[in-house]
């Protein structure tokens, strides 16, 4: 609550001027064209329908019965142009994609210091409260966004001829995060990796840890073993411990791969793969 009255009943006065703001609005014209360009060519893409009823599981979701309406519009058509919002943010979601929360900045940005503005970005985070909201809102759907899960879908689901989408979205997702990670000069975004992996990456990043021999790591086993001999565990106590193993769990898989942040750490985020 006083963070809330410091921010708005005690802070009278404009953080910035009319001028700034008139020359970062200019600044956002060049970039929203640029990234709603980009959007386009990806949501009219022929092959995008598709790609994305085979990739994600909107249409499971019509079964669901959760809905206050039905989750296409009525007599809409099968393609894409029949569904509401929320199913498609839904199925993108359900696939670790969220195409709709980032795809298209990454290009905007680009094109913004394309134009010469890159310092001009760096001084409306620095001094626009509502860039700087936008690309936290932004980072907040990249680091919900994993392109190994995202794979594990396509190559299972998807038809080889649609994998160019997969690729579209992958290169679109590696930019918006070095666009972003070059404005904020931050080192990390979240947990996933910067650059995201390529299908023999997302498969070394699936499944449960192994040796070198393929068979469950030793360290799983004796975790496994003490977990049995500790018997039931119960209330916050079970909790924690569940978080504490999903934690180790995940951070070998991590380390494993060779390419990934301590999920633990400050450090935690997206970078360049090999920096971590």
């Amino acid at each position: 609550m006083a963070a809330v009255l410091e921010a708005t009943v005690l802070h009278r006065r404009p953080r910035s001027s009319d001028h700034q703001v008139r020359a970062w609005s200019t600044v956002m014209e060049t970039l929203s064209g640029s990234a709603h360009r980009r959007y386009r060519e990806l949501v009219v893409h022929p092959d995008l329908p598709a790609y994305y009823f085979a990739a994600t599981p909107v249409e499971l979701l019509a079964s669901l019965k959760f809905g206050s309406r039905p989750f296409r519009r009525p007599d809409s058509g099968a393609g894409l142009e029949g569904l509401r919002a929320i199913p498609w943010v839904f199925g993108w979601t359900q696939s670790r994609q969220i195409v709709p929360g980032w795809y298209g900045l990454g290009s905007g940005l680009a094109a913004a210091r394309e134009a010469g503005l890159a310092d001009r970005l760096g001084e409306m985070y620095a001094g626009w409260q509502f860039f700087a909201n936008f690309l936290s809102n932004v980072s907040m759907t990249l680091a919900k966004s994993d392109m190994a899960v995202a794979w594990q879908y396509v190559d299972a689901l998807v038809a080889p001829e649609l994998h160019h989408i997969y690729e579209m979205i992958r290169s679109e997702y590696e930019l918006t995060v070095a666009g972003i990670l070059a404005i904020t000069g931050l080192g990390a975004i979240g947990c996933q990796p910067a650059a995201a992996p390529d299908a023999a990456g997302a498969r070394a990043l699936s499944g449960p840890p192994a040796s070198a021999s393929g068979r469950p790591h030793p360290a799983s086993a004796q975790r496994s073993g003490r977990r049995a001999r500790a018997g039931p565990r119960h209330g916050a106590s079970s909790a924690a411990h569940r978080q504490r193993h999903r934690r180790r769990h995940a951070q070998h898989r991590m380390s494993s791969a060779g390419a990934w942040t301590d999920v633990s750490g400050p450090a935690c985020g997206l970078r360049a793969l090999g920096t971590g």
